[in-house]
């Protein structure tokens, strides 16, 4: 009974010497009314979620202008990129809370300070979400790769740029995101 009380206290050490803080998390608490009026929400009209291919797939299938509904030509942080897309769709309500609940309070823990970086994996975006003002102009665009779980924002809101970079940050994020656009189609 003496070795079977040591042996239960010895794997509850070891496992007690791996636990770690989590990095990243749920650790914001802006309710849905904070949240809206933070950037870019408090200035969005319309709020859009994109598929394009990425460039890579582009330009193995040479794909045709007619296969595209649209083109979208952004210009960020003084560079212009054009999209292809694919599909797009105006989201509201349930699916606007959602998206700002994830990039308001998805957030980096309070007090994490650390030396360790991440490499960006493929990044091949293929996806996006874009908020559009009242005059129809682009104010904020996020990329998002499904493939490697990462994503960038321009301009920059929160420290969702930054979690790209902290190792396992990603997963349940993207997994979120992943979830609103299934939920509205968008592949």
């Amino acid at each position: 009974m003496k070795n079977i009380f040591l042996i239960l206290n010895f794997f509850l050490l070891i496992q007690s010497g791996y636990a770690q803080k989590q990095d990243c998390g749920w650790f914001g608490n802006m309710k849905p009314a904070e949240r809206i009026k933070q950037f870019p929400f408090n200035k969005a009209k319309k709020i859009v979620l994109i598929s394009y291919p990425g460039e890579i797939a582009l330009a193995k299938k040479g794909s045709s202008e007619n296969s595209f509904i649209r083109t979208l030509t952004l210009n960020f942080e003084g560079k212009e990129k054009k999209y292809n897309l694919l599909q797009e769709k105006e989201i509201s309500g349930k699916d606007v809370d959602s998206l700002s609940k994830l990039l308001i309070n998805y957030t980096i823990r309070k007090g994490y300070k650390s030396n360790i970086m991440q490499e960006v994996k493929c990044y091949q975006p293929r996806n996006g979400v874009v908020f559009y003002d009242e005059t129809g102009k682009v104010i904020c665009f996020l990329e998002i790769c499904f493939e490697c779980m990462q994503s960038y924002i321009s301009p920059a809101v929160g420290k969702i740029n930054e979690l790209n970079h902290i190792p396992d940050c990603g997963n349940e994020r993207i997994l979120y995101l992943k979830e609103i656009f299934r939920r509205n189609g968008i592949n």
